[in-house]
């Protein structure tokens, strides 16, 4: 995993760009240790920082290559997981070719549509020199970030895989209202956009061209090679077919094949054990592929309201792994959210990134640079309590006299301890089965309504504009498709928490702070085309979710993380930021910088409230309080 800065447009390499290109590639060299490489011509300036886990002695960047007379680049931040297919199909011998050797080869025969081939979590930036274009493209999830800034003063088109390498460059540094609303609301920005007016990023499944015209660079067209919609439509949901054991044989085959190619490191590979069954069975299958002693990775929380590590020690007993565990305290996270915050570059909601900043600083301390994690498994196998939620709705509304039907509401939400009190549940229940008004949203009216909420604290944002916006938004992105409630919920996950937090702030961000690399198996794109292809019902029937990942390791992980209700992994939030003084005395200063859009005295009730009880706090206060103070401190160095 790597980090690129691009700066294009005439005559940009005899300008001060020169020196901030450089003054970038040295601020993100953690994105890429290994090597550092800056090259400049009449019409770029293209640096690389280079982490290197395969092709140690070849692969590097940025690629020069021949395209006709001229001489183009390209840059590869990530894994192709099939270029040695490819290669094999689309290339003549000899065979052997590092995978930026392989991209740059199938563009020249093949254009720009060889990105619709590769398998992998990338980010490709290419100059072309043949036709003057500019082709950025980043991969159906967004794993691997690739932001831009098209600056019409400077007449330059500013390429990075780390925002704070566009303050180097001079960007300037305004907050978006709108975004930070957003974040609010779906827990990430808008797909193409992030908190910050002038700095825009590569939609996932997308590539852009931009064309020098005259003097400057201009944005050209947009080009979806991975269509979510078009996707979900087509999954099979045939409820009829009965799962059976030559399919939970083949499931695991395809999630051994995604194990295996993601494996693929001359530098050796670890795997994150949470306790769950989505890191459980990659962890499984890894160890059975490798004779190597197996390396793993765990959190424990000193909290034992958030620790997991008894199910932790039971999949480390199993497979005899070599396992690094660490222990966090309230303390580590106050102590470590200022540092983190500044390399995440957005708010964010919640405390989680904390603890995987610091186990990922345990893999680097332990000589290693790639590990595999489980994320994506709820997404793709229809495992988050929303789509229960969903399926529990409907089959009371089929007969909504039925007083036995919402007990199904008990089976689901049996792991919440206020959900044992009868007039919290009745509450809870009256409104699940409240009628929405969100449109095609409807489908997540609990998550929209309980976020939105927190939109109260922000000045200038009148919650049923950007609610409309919302609406309006998916709207349009869904039309001409037929999408079922199921399917409006899976969209809305993949683009907002899985694509918006969980791979970035959560993931790539504070991964790469520490020169780590993690990949997901379950996001592997040959084994996300089989598991959209199974039945519905082999991965959600009434309460029951994640139907074919539970049976199919039944036989092979202990009964106790097979069968263990879904729990999101989760940190000590609010009380423990505040343990920081300097934070808190950040968030009481009104001088801070974020109550130019918050109302200082509703944040300050908020922070009285949750220092006063010294208790966890509800959802929205921690909600607000990690908001503002992570974006507080992404403020600190300018203002916005």
């Amino acid at each position: 995993m790597c980090g690129i800065i691009g700066i294009f447009g005439r005559s940009v390499a005899k300008t001060d760009f020169v020196d901030f290109a450089r003054n970038a590639l040295e601020g993100t060299l953690y994105r890429g240790p290994d090597e550092s490489r800056l090259i400049t011509d009449d019409s770029y300036i293209i640096g690389f920082n280079r982490l290197a886990i395969n092709h140690l002695d070849s692969g590097k960047q940025p690629k020069v290559f021949k395209e006709g007379s001229k001489e183009s680049v390209l840059c590869l931040n990530g894994e192709i997981f099939n270029h040695k297919e490819l290669e094999s199909i689309y290339l003549s011998k000899p065979y052997g070719r590092d995978e930026v050797t392989v991209l740059a080869d199938l563009y020249k025969i093949i254009g720009i549509d060889f990105i619709s081939l590769l398998n992998g979590q990338f980010s490709i930036l290419i100059y072309s020199g043949e036709s003057k274009k500019v082709i950025l493209a980043r991969d159906p999830f967004g794993i691997r970030p690739l932001f831009y800034h098209l600056d019409h003063i400077r007449k330059a088109l500013i390429v990075t895989s780390d925002i704070k390498s566009l303050w180097s460059t001079k960007v300037n540094k305004t907050i978006d209202e709108k975004q930070l609303a957003r974040i609010h609301i779906t827990w990430s920005t808008s797909l193409d956009k992030t908190i910050w007016k002038d700095v825009l990023q590569v939609r996932p499944g997308y590539l852009k061209v931009f064309d020098y015209e005259s003097n400057e660079i201009r944005s050209g067209r947009e080009v979806c090679f991975w269509d979510w919609c078009k996707k979900i439509e087509s999954t099979n949901k045939n409820n009829d077919i009965i799962s059976t054991s030559e399919e939970e044989a083949r499931f695991r085959y395809e999630l051994r094949q995604s194990v295996s190619r993601q494996s693929m490191s001359e530098v050796g590979i670890g795997s994150y054990l949470s306790g769950g069954i989505d890191s459980s069975a990659i962890a499984y299958e890894l160890n059975n592929k490798d004779d190597e002693l197996l390396k793993t990775y765990s959190i424990s929380f000193k909290d034992i309201e958030y620790d997991e590590s008894e199910k932790q020690e039971l999949i480390v007993n199993l497979l005899d792994s070599e396992n690094t565990k660490l222990s966090i305290g309230d303390e580590d996270i106050g102590e470590n959210f200022k540092n983190i915050s500044s390399f995440i570059q957005q708010p964010y909601f919640r405390t989680a990134p904390i603890p995987l900043y610091m186990l990922a600083e345990k893999v680097r301390l332990n000589g290693q640079k790639a590990v595999l994690t489980g994320e994506g498994a709820d997404e793709i196998l229809l495992g988050y309590d929303i789509f229960r939620e969903k399926v529990a709705i409907d089959f009371i509304k089929e007969n909504p006299k039925s007083k036995w039907r919402y007990k199904i509401f008990d089976r689901l939400y049996s792991y919440l301890p206020q959900f044992k009190n009868q007039r919290y549940r009745k509450l809870a229940i009256e409104t699940l089965m409240r009628e929405g008004n969100y449109g095609v949203l409807n489908p997540l009216k609990s998550r929209i309504s309980n976020n939105s909420r927190s939109l109260g604290f922000l000045d200038n944002v009148v919650i049923e504009e950007e609610i409309d916006k919302l609406i309006n938004e998916y709207d349009d992105y869904t039309s001409g498709y037929e999408l079922d409630g199921v399917d409006m919920i899976q969209l809305f996950e993949i683009n907002n928490l899985l694509s918006g937090y969980l791979l970035t702030s959560q993931g790539d961000r504070v991964a790469m702070a520490n020169s780590v690399e993690t990949r997901y198996p379950y996001l592997d794109l040959d084994f996300v085309n089989y598991a959209l292809g199974l039945p519905r019902i082999f991965k959600l029937r009434g309460t029951e979710y994640k139907r074919i990942l539970r049976s199919s390791y039944r036989s092979r992980l202990p009964k106790k993380i097979v069968d263990a209700p879904k729990i999101a992994y989760q940190a000590p939030e609010a009380r423990a930021i505040l343990l920081s003084s300097e934070i808190m005395d950040d968030l009481l200063s009104k001088s801070n910088p974020i109550y130019r859009h918050y109302s200082y005295e509703m944040v300050r009730k908020v922070i009285n409230r949750v220092s006063e009880s010294g208790k966890r706090g509800s959802f929205g206060d921690n909600m607000l309080i990690c908001v503002c103070a992570s974006l507080s401190t992404i403020l600190s160095n300018g203002q916005g």
